[in-house]
């Protein structure tokens, strides 16, 4: 089961360009079998994740969360269904607290993205995995996610970050076997039951258009 598991619409994500039906529909396009829709501070609500998965049979949709601990820093946590958890600018550790009661998972995403430092507050609690792959993160920030994983003994993992159509189907995971909920997608990425998937073809297609080999997406070994 490839799942994308950081995806954004233009609906909940003032960054987004592309509507919840055209992301749906060019993930499905491109061979994918699950995505989690986790919007920047906002988490979709039960009844209208629901009406989209019914209009798209062909893919199961997650609910997650991308949130902001600061300007620069964001987690994203799936397996959480209450989204009055959550907050922007809230504490790691009452974030990962959230996470831990509700068996959920912490993923924090594209460090370095927007500085040569992580949050110490950050480092100090107990994430469950670091975004490598994704389109926010190129060439020249490979090295310090790569210590940085390291100095945590985390697993790493692939994600879109995906704010328009042409981001998605570059980058994923692929579970051991199919999650059934979002409940068992968190515990899949707790206990790394997955692997690292990409589609080395359509990297290479945008690095084309990208100048400066240090700005460019990495392809996973």
């Amino acid at each position: 089961m490839k799942v994308d598991l950081h995806v954004h619409t233009s609906k909940y994500s003032a960054c987004g360009v592309s509507s919840p039906e055209e992301m749906v529909g060019a993930a499905i396009a491109s061979g994918l079998d699950a995505i989690v829709l986790a919007e920047h501070d906002y988490m979709w609500g039960e009844a209208e994740l629901a009406d989209l998965q019914e209009r798209f049979p062909g893919i199961k949709i997650f609910a997650g969360i991308e949130v902001s601990i600061d300007a620069a820093e964001h987690i994203v946590v799936i397996g959480v269904p209450d989204r009055q958890l959550f907050a922007p600018f809230m504490a790691p550790a009452d974030l990962i607290a959230a996470v831990r009661q509700h068996q959920g998972a912490a993923i924090l995403a594209h460090p370095f993205r927007w500085g040569p430092e992580v949050r110490r507050d950050i480092l100090e609690v107990r994430l469950d995995a670091v975004e490598l792959y994704s389109n926010s993160i190129r060439n020249y920030m490979q090295q310090p996610i790569r210590r940085l994983l390291q100095k945590l003994q985390l697993p790493c993992v692939a994600s879109s970050d995906g704010h328009h159509t042409k981001q998605l189907g570059l980058y994923a995971i692929e579970l051991r076997q199919p999650a059934k909920d979002d409940k068992d997608l968190a515990r899949m990425i707790r206990q790394g039951c997955f692997r690292i998937w990409a589609n080395p073809e359509r990297i290479n297609e945008i690095n084309a258009i990208i100048p400066g080999e240090g700005k460019k997406l990495s392809i996973p070994d």
